[in-house]
Formats: structure tokens, sequence, C-alpha cells
């Protein structure tokens, strides 16, 4: 009866390691799927602000030459429509 008994405490001890063995695996798992998408979740805010930032300065560059066109477009204008002689130069 002793080896009968110490084999089901074997048995018994080794199950639960197993089940502690894959908690572990499971727990270590879950923590490197958090821990991609916290680095996921980062790396999208901040190309999120990046690409926000370009769009604010691509419109502020927008605003500041549209005046320079202006300006050019009068001038060939000016060149151009030679007392209303289209396409001619002075």
């Amino acid at each position: 009866m002793p080896k009968v008994m110490f084999r089901m405490k074997l048995s018994v001890i080794v199950g639960q390691e197993r089940q502690r063995v894959i908690y572990d695996e499971q727990n270590q798992h879950q923590v490197q799927t958090q821990s991609h998408m916290i680095r996921f979740e980062d790396e999208l805010a901040r190309k999120m602000k990046q690409a926000c930032r370009i769009g604010k300065n691509g419109v502020q560059r927008a605003r500041n030459q549209e005046p320079s066109k202006n300006v050019e477009i009068s001038k060939e204008l000016q060149i151009w429509g030679n007392g209303g002689r289209w396409g001619t130069r002075g």
C-alpha cells in the first residue's frame, strides 16, 4: 500500500506542476501579446500625430504660396495681356 500512496501523491504533484507550467506559458504569451499591442498603439499614435503635423504644415505652406502665385499670375497677365493682344509680348 505505501507504494500506491507514493505513486498517487507523485502523480498529483506532477499534475500540479504541469498545470503550473501551462499557466506560466499562457501568462507569458498574454504578457507578450499585451506588450506588442502597446508598442503598436504607441507607433500608431506617433504616426497619426506626425501626419496631423504634416497636414497642418502643408495647409500653412499652401496658404503662404497662394499670394505669391497670385502675384505671378498677375505679372504674367500684364506681360502677355498687352492691350488685349493675348499671346504676344510687348
